[in-house]
């Protein structure tokens, strides 16, 4: 059995050498060239396309950093607004309880008057 093995190792081996050995056939050729301008061409599509994502996604960045720039300016004036209506209402709060004061006092003086006459 171990005879039948090399015999069918020495006949594969000088297969494959006469098969290596032998000049390609035009036909061979021209499925390689073929098969090399498929590649080519899908490496040069990928490029574009590479290229072309490249292009956008850098235009995005741009836009979202303008964007996020004009967002926080936005944010910083809506805080000033924030904190000048706080104090505004603050103010206001201050007002109420003096006014409410005045008015309490305004009536016992007055009751105090009505009760003497």
């Amino acid at each position: 059995m171990n005879k039948h093995n090399y015999s069918l190792g020495a006949l594969l081996v000088i297969f494959v050498m006469a098969g290596c050995s032998s000049a390609p056939s035009p036909a061979e050729l021209m499925r390689q060239k073929a098969v090399e301008y498929k590649v080519d061409e899908t490496l040069a599509n990928q490029w574009e396309q590479g290229e072309k994502l490249v292009f956008e996604g850098n235009k995005k960045i741009k836009a979202a950093d303008s964007d996020i720039k004009s967002a926080e300016g936005e944010i910083k004036s809506a805080k000033n607004r924030i904190q000048s209506a706080e104090s505004k209402k603050a103010s206001g709060q201050q007002d109420v309880t003096r006014g409410q004061s005045m008015m309490e006092h305004a009536e016992t003086t007055f009751k105090l008057r009505n009760q003497s006459r």
